[in-house]
């Protein structure tokens, strides 16, 4: 009687082609199953947030740019908003949700033109005929604050808010005071 040795096949080459390419696309199947519900499952939650609307404004004119910033009394996540060219600005928090955490908030607005020099004195000295150094462009930049430092720091910002559940406006006039 001959004996056997080795590993015993059961089916055809092609059965076993097959097989493999079965457990691939079982595999890949099951990576692309996991990776999208990672995707849509597991999607980032927000804390609720409450629209915030309003108008920041200087000695009765509105501030045409800037940045206003809401900082909630209880530590969590500061929401922003630009200053569009009335005065308005509209608060968002993590990537451009909108609304901001309800409570009290530490307000600060930040508000600077900057413009070029473009005058004779700002060229004066200067060579023309190659393109000026990043420290002539930033000497040549003239600044100015649209309000008073104050109210662009957290730590002397008298401004505050409290953020309510329902829809909020918001409205800022700033003074010299």
């Amino acid at each position: 009687m001959a004996r056997r040795t080795g590993i015993q096949r059961t089916g055809t080459s092609k059965d076993m082609a097959f097989r493999r390419r079965s457990r691939s696309l079982l595999l890949v199947t099951t990576i692309g199953g996991f990776c999208l519900v990672c995707l849509i499952g597991c999607g980032q939650e927000y804390p609720n947030l409450h629209p915030v609307t309003g108008t920041v404004t200087f000695d009765g004119q509105p501030v045409p740019l800037g940045i206003i910033t809401f900082y909630p009394k209880d530590g969590s996540r500061p929401a922003t908003g630009t200053l569009g060219e009335d005065g308005s600005y509209r608060i968002i928090t993590y990537d451009d949700v909108p609304g901001a955490v309800g409570g009290r908030h530490t307000v600060t607005i930040d508000a600077t033109s900057e413009e070029m020099d473009h005058s004779e004195d700002g060229l004066a000295g200067k060579t023309t005929s190659v393109a000026p150094s990043m420290i002539e462009i930033a000497q040549r930049i003239r600044s100015e604050r649209l309000v008073p430092l104050k109210y662009s720091r957290r730590d002397t910002s008298p401004l505050t808010a409290v953020v309510k559940p329902d829809k909020n406006v918001i409205d800022f006039d700033l003074t010299d005071d």
